[in-house]
């Protein structure tokens, strides 16, 4: 029966081991953070430029209305 209060003794490969899966979990954690803030700022940048297409937009069609103005196929 063990005691209690026994500290258990590591062996060197089972250090190795451990940390061999440390730095496996690190890396891979990494690896999907780098895909995710890639993922956010696609969407972003995505969303940025449809809103400053559609902005760009009204500002023709607002100079259209205002001072008769056409476009050169017009």
């Amino acid at each position: 029966m063990a005691v209690p209060n026994e500290k258990k003794k590591w062996t060197p490969e089972q250090i190795d081991q451990t940390v061999a899966l440390a730095k496996a979990n690190f890396q891979e954690g990494a690896e999907k953070l780098k895909r995710t803030v890639r993922a956010v700022y696609e969407r972003k940048k995505k969303l940025r430029l449809e809103m400053e297409e559609k902005r760009e937009e009204e500002r023709h069609e607002e100079n259209r209305r205002t001072h008769g103005l056409h476009d050169h196929f017009s």
